[in-house]
């Protein structure tokens, strides 16, 4: 999946990314690179909202493993189902959020048990920057469902 694609598919199926101005400049089965302006997330402050902050990090992490399941022609119900958000720094101009995984044994388990169970559990975490600063840090997991007519075709 492209960088361009995955940015498509984001503002088609989660509307708030459009309106966020969202935009992905990575998108590989180990790598999500995401952008967010500032100006259509700016606070009362003239800071970006945490709000959108907390948007961008969550949906680099499912980004991944949506562009992963893709790869792997696995299909289910991705969603986050615990997250924690620490903030660093008031961010002031455009933010990108940086998800890489490399836990090749942690993606064979999840797919093991999706296929075993028709559900499965991923942890991942991103990382915000802006001007080159990290502002923010995100901790998630997300649950992946196969909806049941498809586990029983599995």
């Amino acid at each position: 999946m492209s960088p361009t694609e995955l940015t498509t598919y984001l503002h088609e199926h989660i509307p708030l990314t459009k309106t966020m101005e969202l935009k992905a400049s990575a998108a590989e089965p180990n790598r999500i690179v995401l952008d967010l302006p500032l100006n259509p997330n700016r606070n009362h402050k003239g800071t970006m909202f945490g709000g959108s902050l907390a948007s961008l990090a969550t949906l680099a992490c499912w980004s991944l493993i949506h562009v992963r399941m893709r790869n792997d022609n696995l299909a289910g119900d991705l969603v986050v189902s615990r997250s924690t958000m620490s903030y660093t720094a008031p961010v002031q101009s455009a933010c990108q959020a940086r998800c890489v995984f490399a836990n090749e044994a942690a993606w064979s388990k999840c797919r093991r048990l999706l296929n075993r169970r028709g559900r499965s559990r991923l942890e991942l975490s991103s990382e915000l920057s802006s001007a080159g600063q990290s502002v923010a840090t995100f901790d998630g997991e997300f649950g992946i469902v196969i909806p049941d007519s498809l586990a029983d075709v599995q």
